[in-house]
């Protein structure tokens, strides 16, 4: 299969980042020393282990919201033989463990030889959004989403955002808000601020359309690759990935903040314990922060892009 834009881009990013820091990557620190300040400092990531690493691309984590269940994407061999980029679940009993083996989400969800990745999952789990290249959307890659009634219960048939939401572009890593009605995504679409963007669009009720997309804004996207976005659940921060002037890496995990969901988007905020002198994006948080996954690049990994996490220090 064709490995899809964005991880080719990601990965391109990553090799620049080994390139021009492998000495500085040696001297990663032992313990955070935090300029975000206190309700943005997070102790040091720990990779996810094997059973969630490969020697391949792993990446695009999301928490269930009690912390239990990881959904990742993950190139893997498929049935055919070849490497196929599938959505993947591990669970825990409890936040304290590390996650157990990974089993692939199966062909409900994921497409034999397509690329399927970035899930979002709502808060109740019985939500699931992800990008796909599979056969049959607007585009280089688009937005799905699939339901389910019961945790218990097996997915529905995934269906297409539709236009509002997906063009002849790449449409990725969804991020959907706690009360359903906004949505949030990045695009290489040609009207936006610069490279990759950060778009959003609402709806007026859960299970109707999403509206037309609409561009976050320059308070978050650059002229260069902004990704990975990541809402709080009240709405008031926004994280997401940027290869912008002021990293630590080469692409950093940043957040934006505001009083009110009214309001606009203050200045950025660099969440400086989480990111190293290489490789860190699209975040996802559970308790509203108190625990991070990301993908990184990173000394003691398993492959190019690793799951890593961490814990907020407060």
């Amino acid at each position: 299969m064709t490995r899809p834009l964005w991880v080719k881009r990601l990965l391109l990013l990553t090799v620049i980042a080994a390139l021009g820091t492998l000495l500085s990557a040696s001297r990663l620190p032992h313990a955070p020393t935090c300029a975000a300040g206190h309700r943005l400092c997070y102790d040091l990531p720990v990779n996810a282990g094997p059973f969630i690493n490969t020697q391949n691309f792993d990446g695009g984590p999301e928490l269930s919201d009690d912390g239990l269940t990881l959904l990742f994407g993950s190139a893997r061999l498929n049935s055919l033989g070849q490497l196929d980029e599938d959505i993947y679940i591990a669970t825990r009993e409890t936040t304290a463990q590390r996650f157990g083996p990974a089993r692939n989400l199966g062909p409900s969800i994921n497409s034999l030889g397509f690329g399927d990745y970035s899930p979002d999952l709502s808060l109740d789990g019985l939500t699931l959004y992800f990008s796909s290249s599979r056969p049959g959307g607007l585009g280089e890659a688009d937005l799905y989403v699939t339901t389910r009634e019961s945790i218990d219960d097996p997915w529905e048939p995934p269906q297409n955002l539709g236009p509002n939401v997906n063009t002849p572009y790449f449409e990725g890593q969804p991020s959907i808000s706690a009360n359903g009605k906004t949505l949030y995504w990045d695009s290489v679409r040609p009207d936006g601020v610069g490279d990759f963007d950060i778009w959003m669009a609402t709806r007026g009720n859960v299970g109707r359309d999403f509206g037309p997309a609409v561009n976050v804004g320059p308070e978050v996207n650059t002229v260069g690759p902004e990704f990975g976005a990541a809402i709080s659940q009240n709405e008031k921060q926004l994280f997401f990935s940027s290869a912008r002037p002021g990293n630590v890496g080469q692409v950093d995990i940043w957040v934006v903040e505001r009083k009110r969901k009214s309001d606009p988007w203050d200045i950025p905020i660099n969440l400086d314990t989480l990111n190293s002198p290489l490789f860190q994006a699209m975040p996802t948080f559970r308790g509203n922060g108190r625990e991070v996954c990301f993908m990184a690049f990173r000394p003691g990994g398993f492959g190019a892009l690793d799951v890593w996490c961490a814990s907020r220090l407060q």
